[in-house]
């Protein structure tokens, strides 16, 4: 019998108890059990995608980290309970050509629709502050029409907050 079993795991094995907001991870993995060939297998997914501020903030190469370290540009802040890398004045130039998270989203996603079979469907939502629905449910087979969605994700203005819930509840 084909069946599917979903998988679960959280970034920390400890949530410490804390008396401010506390980030925390849980990857759902959905992974086919059993013979796949014994049975159809059809994918359905909607992925909804965070194209907030945090989204955009260019990912640095070491050596331009240590740059800006050296001239004072970055400090250590905590945000949820987590320490982070705040960086003041960083130079334009930087800013725009270092890629950002929702490059690599991007990219992810055209590679997840290469996968796709014909019967497949896929669904795209994106979140910040605002909630929208970029694509309704396409057959696999649309894969260009996919894609042309996903590159532009990084034009998609929802605001800067992330307000992940609107996401979640409009896919």
């Amino acid at each position: 019998v084909y069946k599917r079993q979903l998988h679960s795991r959280l970034n920390s094995e400890v949530i410490p108890q804390a008396n401010q907001p506390w980030l925390v991870y849980l990857l759902l993995e959905a992974r086919p059990h059993g013979d796949p060939g014994q049975g159809d297998s059809v994918v359905n997914i909607v992925l909804v995608v965070d194209v907030s501020a945090s989204m955009r903030i260019p990912i640095l190469t070491q050596a331009q980290f240590h740059e800006l370290a050296s001239q004072g540009l970055v400090r250590e802040v905590v945000v949820d309970g987590t320490p982070v890398w705040q960086f003041e004045q960083v130079p334009p130039g930087l800013v725009e050509t270092a890629p950002c998270s929702l490059d690599f989203v991007v990219q992810g996603l055209t590679a997840a629709t290469e996968r796709l079979t014909n019967r497949d469907r896929f669904a795209l939502v994106a979140f910040a502050s605002q909630a929208r629905v970029l694509l309704s449910s396409q057959p696999g087979d649309q894969r260009g029409q996919i894609q042309q969605v996903a590159t532009r994700l990084s034009q998609t203005e929802l605001g800067d907050e992330t307000v992940m819930a609107r996401g979640i509840a409009l896919g």
